[in-house]
């Protein structure tokens, strides 16, 4: 095992390095520092999502009263309340890459893999790039 890496990213650490190469430093990104950062999408998803419900309720309620083209009004409110909630879950999602990120070190390159849709994306970045 490669100092204190989950196992799971042990095993993806060990898949990319060759026999030879020594690890000097292996490490994830610190996952509270990078949720904390993500929180700041908050002071605006906050109104925006308020906003976008209230609108999209309202307009439901009013639906009833308008002919034939009573539902368009809060359908148009939908995409709103989504992004609304995508930008409240943010945090979650930093959290979440950053617990699934690696970085090592070796003697002869640095790696790092950070999770990619349901894949790992993998950047080798070699010692002269480093300095």
């Amino acid at each position: 095992m490669i100092h204190s890496l989950p196992a799971d990213l042990d095993a993806i650490a060990r898949d990319e390095l060759a026999r030879d190469e020594r690890v000097d430093f292996a490490a994830q990104p610190l996952a509270g520092r990078a949720t904390v950062r993500a929180f700041g999408i908050w002071f605006f998803a906050v109104p925006w999502t308020a906003f976008s419900v209230f609108w999209t309720v309202m307009a439901a309620s009013a639906a009833g009263a308008l002919d034939g083209w009573g539902i368009v009004f809060p359908l148009f409110g939908t995409p709103f309340v989504l992004i609304g909630l995508a930008m409240l879950s943010a945090p979650y999602g930093v959290w979440r890459q950053s617990r699934r990120t690696l970085y090592v070190v070796t003697d002869r390159r640095a790696v790092v893999a950070t999770p990619e849709g349901d894949g790992l994306t993998v950047r080798t970045i070699p010692p002269g790039l480093l300095r």
